[in-house]
């Protein structure tokens, strides 16, 4: 069964917690966020990945924000492996990453993303209708054998992801459904559409 469970969490308790780049996101309770889905561009395994390391996605559909930020089918959304731990003799391993740009006719526009699910190609459940500032998701596993996500959009990454027992293993082309706006006060713009 798809699932995934959303939790309004205190905007107090969330920005008291909430600092960096994104801090100024925390500070506007009310800002939505777009849902939208990628596919990954690479494979990406926590035996041999490293913190710092590179992670790329191409957006299946156009993304419109309510703050006017329009980012075309195909536009790259462009990240990190924030932390990673491998998986030894049956440890947990963890995934943290996160997508703060998005890369359109040569710019790079800043971005708060947020993991709302990933799975294999068309198999993820529908977008969230609305999302806000204030929610968080939790992927059990299932999509991806044996890996569970967890993500706030208060966090400063875009999502961890996990596995009791072994190593996470992301397929090339594994399909990401995220929520996107632009980060206020970083000058993004509206990049028209193709």
């Amino acid at each position: 069964m798809k699932r995934i469970a959303i939790t309004s969490l205190s905007i107090a308790a969330l920005l008291s917690t909430f600092s960096g780049s994104g801090s100024a996101f925390a500070q506007s309770p009310s800002a939505q966020l777009t849902p939208g889905s990628a596919l990954l561009g690479h494979s990406l395994d926590t035996k041999d990945a490293a913190a710092g390391q590179i992670v790329t996605a191409k957006l299946i559909n156009p993304i419109e924000t309510p703050d006017g930020l329009t980012l075309p089918r195909g536009t790259q959304l462009l990240g990190r492996v924030v932390d990673v731990q491998a998986s030894h003799d049956k440890s947990p391993a963890t995934l943290t990453l996160i997508f703060d740009k998005a890369k359109v006719k040569g710019k790079e526009l800043p971005i708060k993303a947020t993991l709302v699910a990933m799975g294999p190609q068309n198999t993820l459940p529908n977008a969230p209708a609305k999302v806000t500032s204030a929610d968080s998701f939790d992927q059990p596993a299932g999509e991806l054998p044996g890996v569970s996500l967890h993500s706030a959009v208060q966090s400063d990454n875009s999502g961890v992801l996990t596995n009791k027992t072994s190593n996470i293993r992301l397929d090339n082309a594994t399909e990401i459904l995220l929520a996107v706006a632009p980060l206020p006060g970083n000058g993004t713009e509206t990049v028209a559409g193709h």
